[in-house]
């Protein structure tokens, strides 16, 4: 993978400007976010960067939008993103729930 810098990624950021392009959690097909999902955008610019909560999942003409600021309508079209056209370069869901939410500690 490449950076806005056009070095070659190693490991897992950016060996300039060390934005990081973990592999976990990256979204890579419609239908992998919902409502209330934290999610990790790395923009295409930096100061597109920022972390944020899905607000909305769209179907518009047929394709997946994800809503992640109604006042200021910033959303991304999900293929757009897969295929490289999107102003967001990775997403990636940074969900903080541990696994085992469910069993309850004393």
């Amino acid at each position: 993978m490449h950076c806005k810098h056009g070095l070659i990624l190693y490991g897992a950021y950016c060996i300039k400007c060390k934005r990081s392009f973990e592999s976990d959690g990256v979204v890579c097909s419609e239908g992998q976010l919902k409502v209330g999902d934290k999610i990790k955008v790395i923009g295409k610019s930096t100061s597109d960067d920022q972390v944020n909560t899905v607000k909305e999942v769209l179907e518009v003409d047929g394709r997946e939008e994800i809503v992640i600021n109604k006042t200021r309508n910033y959303y991304f079209i999900t293929q757009m993103l897969i295929t490289g056209q999107s102003w967001a370069k990775q997403v990636q869901v940074i969900n903080d729930e541990p696994e085992n939410r469910h069993i309850l500690r004393r």
